[in-house]
């Protein structure tokens, strides 16, 4: 499926039969439960969106919380923005196979999806929405390939995305 609405593309990530040394393929491949991935940039407005369907369809989506090993800022919470973890913590799941999904983001930044996180999305009978970077997209999609709808959010402009970015108060301003 592909497509372009209002700076919005869909479209299959690929999906090959191969993977990186770092992530595995899940026992449940042959799962009969969708997924739901909204993928952009950092200031793209994935988390709006995200949080626009999820309000939405409340009884038919919920939102997969990802795992971080950074730090949390502002207001966010431990178990409801983010899983948040130690770095020793999070290597150890990574080892016992827990993810479905990680990489190092930043230098000693770790983010990914947990497992369980989909398995208990899926027992309350609802489908997981993940707000996550590119590279974890095509790392589900390549375990789900059948099930999975990644949606990738295309900023307005570079521009636009800097200004974004800057404004958060979160981000250094790099030449």
């Amino acid at each position: 499926m592909s497509g372009h609405a209002r700076g919005v593309s869909l479209q299959r990530l690929p999906v090959s039969s191969t993977f990186g040394p770092n992530h595995q393929r899940l026992s449940l491949q042959q799962h009969p439960h969708k997924i739901i991935i909204i993928t952009a940039p950092s200031g793209a407005g994935k988390t709006s969106i995200t949080r626009y369907l999820l309000n939405q369809y409340a009884n038919k989506l919920a939102f997969s919380i990802s795992a971080a090993t950074r730090q949390p800022r502002g207001t966010e919470r431990n178990g409801v923005d983010y899983h948040f973890m130690s770095v020793e913590d999070f290597t150890t799941k990574i080892q016992a196979g827990d993810f479905v999904e990680w990489e190092m983001v930043y230098d000693g930044k770790y983010y990914g999806t947990l497992k369980s996180e989909l398995e208990r999305i899926w027992a309350d009978g609802k489908t997981p929405v993940l707000d996550i970077d590119v590279k974890g997209a095509i790392h589900v999609q390549q375990q789900f390939p059948e099930t999975t709808l990644s949606i990738f959010i295309e900023p307005p402009s570079v521009d636009e995305l800097k200004r974004r970015l800057m404004s958060r108060g979160t981000e250094t301003d790099i030449k």
